[in-house]
């Protein structure tokens, strides 16, 4: 499983003004915007970035999926199986990308308050972890300081070195295409030795303490997702108390992120028309949910509502097979549709 650093880099390059970009270089914060997107628009890509200094150099972006689907849509295919592993939180999810080059996580030793699902897309980077309790017997949790943000406090160890106490911490060291799950409150810190470029996903808690529940997703083998489980979902977690089915359906076929929709493309009936046949494009899980006489589907952040008519697409696609599928119905003719609008599938003449 390997994500496509070219897609994690134009997810940068995109960012929108006023979006959360943060550069540091050489221990030092760059307080201008602008000049932090100078540095990203002058890189071709991580290699690049790295080479303009001699500097450790730290780029953080976050809440990418605000605004980039078509890294949620390569993430849910690349890693499909994995964001869903550990259930849907009751809070936000967020996706962050981190590149650079650098000795330590800007800030030292950290904890903070959500579930972490971390994948490396380009070179090599390593982990520490630390027992809560192994940092109290060196003394080291004396100096904890904590910083208030918008989904709950963070907290750092400040005034020390990851390196004086390495020796009681545990070593994950991961390269391209691997990833790695930690629970909240966890302390860590990581490094880089090579230009390195990862994606994030934090997934946090309803609760003003910090505390993360989960809800296992009730999915069959043919991607059917009971009503009665997205009731229960829909109470579970508060983002969603007030949202459509269709909300709900393409937050959790993206592990809980959310994206903007892409558009319909408005030749897609003309070209459904024109072809035998339709197979899977993308190997991203699908869900879908019968509500009322008509279906809900969901697809790597994206979702539609279609005809009845078409459960038998939508167990084709629920299913992930490879298989084409010819479709037989106006609510197949309507997914397909869909599908071909968000490039989910291939058509075949």
């Amino acid at each position: 499983m390997r994500l496509n650093g070219s897609t994690v880099w134009d997810a940068l390059g995109s960012a929108p003004s006023g979006s959360h970009l943060r550069l540091t270089v050489g221990g030092v914060p760059e307080s201008s915007a602008g000049a932090v997107r100078k540095v990203i628009a002058r890189a071709t890509d991580i290699e690049d970035l790295c080479g303009q200094g001699n500097q450790s150099l730290t780029l953080y972006a976050m809440g990418v999926n605000q605004w980039h689907p078509a890294l949620v849509a390569e993430l849910c295919s690349d890693y499909g199986a994995a964001i869903w592993d550990q259930g849907l939180t009751d809070g936000k999810s967020r996706c962050d990308i981190f590149a650079g080059r650098y000795r330590s996580t800007p800030g030292g030793i950290h904890r903070e308050p959500c579930r972490n699902l971390h994948l490396v897309v380009h070179g090599r980077k390593y982990f520490y972890f630390w027992d809560h309790e192994a940092l109290q017997r060196s003394g080291a949790y004396e100096r904890v300081v904590t910083y208030p943000t918008e989904t709950g406090d963070e907290q750092y160890l400040e005034a020390i070195s990851s390196h004086d106490i390495v020796n009681s911490a545990l070593e994950i060291r991961a390269t391209a295409g691997c990833y790695l799950h930690w629970p909240n409150w966890v302390w860590h810190i990581a490094e880089t030795p090579d230009p390195c470029l990862s994606v994030n996903i934090a997934s946090y808690g309803s609760s003003s303490t910090g505390a993360v529940r989960a809800l296992p997703i009730v999915r069959g083998d043919d991607g059917e997702v009971p009503a009665e489980w997205v009731a229960e979902y829909r109470e579970f977690n508060p983002e969603f108390r007030t949202s459509d089915a269709d909300a709900i359906m393409s937050a959790v076929s993206a592990g809980g992120l959310t994206c903007p929709r892409l558009g319909a493309d408005e030749d897609a009936r003309d070209v459904i028309r024109g072809c035998g046949a339709a197979s899977r494009a993308t190997s991203a899980p699908a869900v879908w949910v019968h509500h009322g006489d008509r279906i809900v589907v969901g697809l790597a952040g994206q979702a539609t509502v279609i005809p009845g008519n078409g459960v038998q697409g939508a167990r084709w696609l629920g299913s992930n097979t490879a298989r084409p599928y010819a479709p037989q119905t106006p609510g197949d003719c309507a997914l397909l549709e869909w599908l071909h609008s968000i490039g989910g599938v291939t058509l075949l003449r």
